[in-house]
């Protein structure tokens, strides 16, 4: 039997009749009595220490629970105006971030872009953020590849920007097994395929036959269809394609550190996509092996002298990454017609006639300081092209119709302004001229 009250000899020893306690209002275990006298027990769980993770979807702590411990909702230093993009709002803070980077995945252009080998921006900032960096961007990932790293060190990058105001930065990659592997497009049924080399190679033709032989390396597919051709174990040179008609089945070549000779001429391929290495060492880049739908070519930081570079009717190309190099020499960009920009890498010292002739998409380029002249249509026809940085202190030899007429702005060293208005040919572009 419950008692809700206790009086003996007059006085009142226990008075439950007021109390309002439930099991609501007590911790989950707890007994005691409600006003009836009857016992009851706690409900209320606990709920122990924990951190909340701003996500993008509301997080709660449900109702009716006693929080047992701290409950932290994190912050980030990051979270400022200049770190978000212009006028997008979160948590109340609203963005003044215009032109990418910020180690956005996907950034837009600006001063300084970071590409991958697809031609996607990674890292994109002006000129003063990138000179206010303290390291360089994260390397991007992929399954099956290991970053090799971007192709300037960061010492290296903010010096040419410093002087030259604009740069394109890329990222070398081996395969994280050490194979080489040739993504192709067979195109028809019962198709004879070949490629050639100096090595002898454990080869996984991709379609559940294999084969260890030296050159050449043949196999005939069954079937059409999309395969990667896998090269396994350790061979002096890469394996290439000869034939103009079979090189148009390249997708997507990715090297491996299995290769003893880093003598690798990406011109013996005509794909889509070079996943760029640090092999490439050969000093030769050339569309007379077709380039015809490459869209990124990144020049690693280990190639140090160019001996020919030749991406005439590279039609795709968008992107090219060039390093601090010791010695290189242009030869022709004509008719690269998906160009974007391009950065001319220091000492360089001729850009020859009609080099980036209809570059149609260009729309900012630099020229560095080593450079002592500048050929015959040399930009011409590149109709998009707005501005162009011309960092001579002396101005080079210029040759006729260089430029195109919408170009809008040619900027050149301050206390050189006036030397390059009343110089040869450079005086009928005075207009365009600013200091910079």
């Amino acid at each position: 039997m419950a008692y809700a009250k206790i009086i003996q000899d007059g006085n009142t020893l226990i008075d439950l009749t007021q109390d309002t306690v439930n099991a609501e209002s007590m911790l989950s275990g707890t007994t005691a009595h409600k006003n009836d006298g009857t016992v009851v027990t706690g409900t209320i769980q606990n709920q122990a220490a924990q951190t909340i993770t701003p996500t993008t979807t509301d997080q709660t702590i449900a109702s009716g629970k006693y929080l047992a411990g701290a409950q932290t909702i994190k912050g980030d230093a990051n979270l400022v105006a200049a770190n978000i993009a212009k006028d997008v709002t979160i948590f109340g803070v609203t963005g003044t971030h215009e032109g990418g980077g910020g180690g956005n995945p996907v950034a837009d252009e600006n001063d300084v872009i970071f590409v991958d080998y697809d031609g996607t921006i990674r890292y994109s900032y002006s000129a003063v953020e990138f000179a206010n960096l303290t390291a360089m961007p994260d390397n991007p990932t992929h399954d099956g590849l290991t970053a090799q790293g971007w192709n300037w060190t960061l010492a290296d990058a903010k010096a040419y920007v410093a002087a030259n105001h604009i740069l394109v930065i890329g990222q070398t990659y081996e395969t994280d097994d050490g194979t080489t592997r040739i993504h192709i497009r067979i195109p028809y049924d019962n198709y004879s395929f070949t490629m050639y080399g100096s090595a002898t190679w454990d080869i996984n033709w991709g379609d559940g036959s294999t084969s260890s032989s030296g050159s050449p390396y043949s196999h005939i597919y069954t079937n059409a269809g999309y395969y990667v051709v896998v090269f396994t174990g350790t061979g002096s040179s890469c394996p290439y394609i000869s034939n103009a008609t079979q090189k148009l089945l390249i997708r997507k070549m990715e090297f491996g550190n299995k290769i003893t000779n880093p003598n690798i001429d990406p011109g013996y391929y005509c794909c889509h996509t070079i996943v760029s290495s640090n092999k490439f060492n050969s000093g030769r880049f050339d569309q007379n092996y077709p380039w015809y739908g490459i869209q990124t070519l990144i020049i690693p930081s280990t190639q140090t002298s160019i001996t020919y570079l030749n991406m005439t009717k590279d039609y795709a190309l968008k992107y090219i990454t060039f390093p601090k190099t010791s010695s290189f020499s242009i030869n022709a960009f004509s008719t690269a017609y998906s160009l974007k920009r391009i950065c001319v890498p220091d000492g360089t010292t001729s850009i020859p006639a009609s080099c980036f002739n209809a570059c149609y998409a260009m729309t900012i380029a630099t020229i560095p300081n080593s450079v002592t002249s500048i050929g015959n249509n040399a930009f011409k026809n590149c109709n998009l092209l707005q501005e162009i940085y011309v960092m001579p202190e002396t101005p080079p030899t210029l040759g006729s119709t260089v430029f195109s007429s919408n170009l809008r702005t040619i900027w050149v060293p301050s206390a050189s302004l006036s030397t390059y208005q009343s110089a040869s040919n450079w005086s009928s572009y005075s207009s365009k001229m600013k200091g910079v």
